[in-house]
């Protein structure tokens, strides 16, 4: 959409009927051009991938975002034992995720494991739960 300022803005459907008007650019500051406010998440720059064990007994259900309830359709799922790459991202819902592709998030931990004292799923390589935010 595009605001009567000229500026772009993303409808988002927040709940029911409420909806709100993110923007994406702004004018700049010298009123010369605009700057970027948001980036799609395909250009956003995560860094190195790793490799994450699912450990939790039955597996872990794939998410299409970083909400836990959020289920992809089908049932799609990784079994324990099974080795995932991606990037450790931090939800929307605070939970840790591993992003393996777009709208490919498995949770690394329940939503009320804080601690993360159980988790799903481990950083496949020194067998700790470990993680690095996203700087986007």
């Amino acid at each position: 959409m595009v605001g009567n300022d000229g500026c772009y803005f993303v409808k988002v459907l927040v709940s029911g009927a409420v909806f709100m008007f993110l923007p994406i650019i702004a004018p700049a500051d010298n009123q010369k051009g605009f700057v970027n406010l948001m980036e799609p998440a395909n250009r956003v720059q995560f860094g190195a991938q790793s490799n994450f064990e699912v450990i939790h007994p039955v597996g872990v259900s794939y998410r299409l975002s970083t909400v836990f309830s959020d289920r992809a359709p089908g049932g799609k799922m990784a079994r324990k034992g099974f080795t995932v790459v991606g990037h450790a991202v931090t939800g929307i819902d605070g939970v840790l995720y591993v992003r393996t592709g777009p709208k490919e998030y498995l949770p690394m931990t329940d939503p009320s494991d804080r601690a993360a004292a159980n988790p799903f799923i481990r950083n496949g390589t020194d067998r700790r739960l470990k993680y690095s935010k996203c700087s986007a």
